[in-house]
């Protein structure tokens, strides 16, 4: 009862910005037995069955590795056994810029985004970018796009 109270209320407070990914708020992370060496961004994503959800960030310069999930709406990570569900340090394909693009959605766009990630069904659920011993914490921004406008290239990859 405890956690799956302290999930849906933590929901609650990630509805406020769905499908953006902002930094959480890092002493209520350490609160509920996080890393002081983790800065988590979570936030809750919603998206219907034409739409995309597209994140763009540029990993901290100093940071020993990072790594991006999608959950339900209980926190639970969507099924990784079977489907890709998330992308780290290691597996991401980065732009030559250093930015990497994560596409969320229920079907796959397309070879031109490598990192695309399935909903595995789901509509919504809850989503955790962290870093590990990071030395800053640069802005993620998200766009939400049909599948039509990934096709186009709409997305600024």
């Amino acid at each position: 009862t405890g956690t799956a109270g302290l999930f849906r209320q933590w929901m609650g407070v990630f509805s406020e910005h769905i499908n953006q990914l902002p930094a959480n708020d890092q002493s209520m992370c350490l609160r509920a037995g996080g890393d002081p060496d983790i800065h988590y961004h979570n936030s809750y994503w919603q998206l219907g069955a034409n739409e995309a959800l597209v994140i763009t960030f540029r990993p901290p310069e100093k940071c020993r590795t990072w790594n991006f999930q999608l959950s339900n709406f209980w926190m639970e990570s969507l099924d990784y056994r079977y489907h890709r569900i998330s992308v780290n340090r290691h597996t991401a394909v980065v732009n030559e810029d250093g930015r990497i693009v994560i596409v969320v959605s229920a079907r796959d766009p397309g070879g031109r985004y490598p990192n695309w990630l399935t909903t595995t069904g789901h509509t919504c659920g809850a989503m955790l970018l962290r870093y590990v011993e990071a030395s800053d914490f640069p802005p993620v921004t998200t766009q939400v796009l049909t599948q039509d406008d990934l096709a186009r290239g709409t997305a600024d990859v």
